[in-house]
């Protein structure tokens, strides 16, 4: 059985359909060990994106847009309360951040 693949991403994809159920990552973080599958790959991410608009913020933007996930922007001026509302109820797996915003998102 030959996979028709045009990109490396279509590989991925590809294999993770035909091993699904199969570990393809072990790894630790401190004294745990974790273990993940195929499946996982297969997943759409949500992913929250803050900071002011910039060369970054479009090339972060577009890379989520093109892997078939989820952008969920978020504007950086929004208060405390509103943004803990929006990453509940918006099912945000992923928050990326500029540094200056950090001090909003760490809390």
């Amino acid at each position: 059985m030959y996979l028709k693949v045009n990109t490396i991403r279509d590989l991925v994809i590809e294999v993770a359909k035909l091993f699904k159920n199969k570990v393809y990552i072990h790894y630790q973080i401190e004294n745990e060990m974790y273990s993940e599958t195929f499946k996982r790959l297969l997943l759409i991410v949500h992913v929250g994106l803050t900071g002011i608009s910039s060369f970054n913020y479009f090339v972060a933007y577009l890379g989520i847009m093109l892997s078939d996930h989820v952008t969920i922007p978020i504007d950086p001026n929004l208060n405390i309360d509103t943004l803990t509302y929006f990453i509940n109820h918006d099912d945000i797996d992923i928050i990326f951040y500029e540094t200056n915003f950090q001090f909003i998102i760490v809390f």
